[in-house]
C-alpha cells in the first residue's frame, strides 16, 4: 500500500492524532519534521531527458525511505523552516537554510498526489481580501470591509457604520525585545480612531463593521465532510471581541451544532473554490440568527475541538489521506 506523507514539526498533536488513526486503518505513513531536513534527512531529486523524474527521501531517525512517485497523499500540516547546520558559520548558514527551503518548495511543486492542501493554494487562500471576495461571490453575508491607508476614506467608513472593529490582514505577530505578541481584533471607538488616525498613513489597515454576536462558529471542512462547533464567546467579557486572546479556550463553552443546508453547501464550495481540501472557517451567528462569514484559515488548528466535543476530526482526516 502506498504511504501517506505528513509534513510537519516535531511537536504537533494534530499529526500525532492523525498518525494514530492512519495506523488503525493500516495505512503506511511517513512523517517529515521539516526542521530536521538539514540534520537527519537524505534527499535526492533527479531529472534528465529520456527518463522519468525521480525523488527520494530517506529519514535517518526513523529509518524510513519514501519515493515520491509512490506517495498516496501528502498533508501539508505544519512544516517549519529547516534548522541550520551546527558546524557552519555565517553567512553560509543562512544561505544553506534558504537553499533547503527552495528545495522543499520545489519538491512540493513537483509532487503529484492528493494534497491536503496544496501548499501553493494555502498561501494564496491566506489573503483576507481574496477570502471575502470569494465568500461574497458564493452568497455568504459578509461584514462591510475597508482596507486602506487613506485617512479620509477610513474616517468616512467609521462614521458610516454603527460600530467598527480593526483586525490584522496577516497572521504575523509583533515582536518586542525578541518576544512575540499576538495582534487581535479590537473595537474602534471614535476616540480611538481620532487618536490613531494619522498612523493609518503608515500602512494598510483593515476596518470592518462590527457584527453583533449570539455565538460564534468554528467550522472545519475536511474534504466534503463538515464539522460545526458553536463557541459561546459572549458569555465571557474577555472573549466578546476575539476569543483567541484566551490562553485556555476550554473556558469557552463548545457545542456540536448542525448547519443549515445552504450554509453547509457554501462552506464546502468555499473550500473548493480556493483550491483547498481543508479549511477552518470562522462565522458569527447574530441574535436574529443570520450566518455571517468572517474568514477562513486554510491550514488552521482543530484538534482542541475534537478533545472538547469528541467530533471525529482526526479520523476524517485519516480517511481522506488514505483514499488519496
Amino acid at each position: 500500500m502506498k504511504p501517506v506523507l505528513i509534513l510537519t514539526e516535531q511537536r504537533d498533536p494534530h499529526a500525532d492524532a492523525v498518525i494514530r488513526e492512519l495506523e488503525s486503518l493500516e495505512t503506511p505513513v511517513v512523517r517529515l519534521n521539516t526542521e530536521d531536513f538539514l540534520q537527519s534527512v537524505e534527499f535526492s531529486w533527479k531529472i534528465e531527458s529520456g527518463s522519468d523524474r525521480e525523488a527520494v527521501l530517506r529519514i535517518a531517525d526513523s529509518g524510513r525511505e519514501i519515493v515520491a512517485s509512490e506517495i498516496r497523499s501528502a498533508w501539508y500540516r505544519r512544516p517549519r523552516v529547516p534548522a541550520p547546520p551546527t558546524n557552519m558559520g555565517e553567512p553560509f548558514r543562512s544561505f544553506t537554510v534558504k537553499e533547503a527551503q527552495s528545495t522543499l518548495w520545489g519538491f512540493y511543486a513537483t509532487l503529484d498526489c492528493l494534497w491536503v492542501s496544496n501548499p501553493f493554494a494555502i498561501k494564496r487562500a491566506e489573503h483576507k481580501l481574496l477570502q471575502l471576495s470569494t465568500a461574497k461571490s458564493l452568497g455568504f453575508e459578509i461584514p462591510a470591509t475597508l482596507v486602506t491607508n487613506d485617512v479620509d476614506a477610513a474616517r468616512t467608513f467609521v462614521k458610516s457604520q454603527a460600530q467598527v472593529i480593526c483586525k490584522p490582514l496577516s497572521n504575523a505577530d509583533l515582536v518586542f525585545e525578541g518576544a512575540p505578541f499576538g495582534v487581535f481584533t479590537k473595537t474602534v471607538t471614535t476616540d480611538v480612531f481620532d487618536r490613531y488616525a494619522d498612523d493609518i498613513r503608515n500602512g494598510p489597515t483593515l476596518l470592518q463593521t462590527m457584527i453583533q454576536k449570539d455565538y460564534e462558529l468554528r467550522i472545519t471542512v475536511i474534504g466534503t465532510e463538515v464539522f460545526a462547533c458553536a463557541l459561546d464567546t459572549q458569555l465571557l467579557p474577555e472573549t466578546r471581541e476575539d476569543w483567541r486572546v484566551l490562553a485556555d479556550v476550554s473556558k469557552i463553552k463548545h457545542s456540536t451544532v448542525r448547519l443549515p443546508d445552504a450554509v453547509e453547501r457554501r462552506v464546502i464550495d468555499l473550500v473548493r473554490s480556493l483550491g483547498l481540501m481543508f479549511g477552518a472557517i470562522d462565522m458569527v451567528v447574530t441574535p436574529d440568527q443570520r450566518y455571517v462569514f468572517l474568514e477562513i484559515n486554510p491550514n488552521g488548528q482543530w484538534y482542541w475541538i475534537e478533545l472538547l466535543t469528541e467530533q471525529p476530526l482526526a479520523k476524517s482526516m485519516a480517511k481522506l489521506l488514505t483514499r488519496g
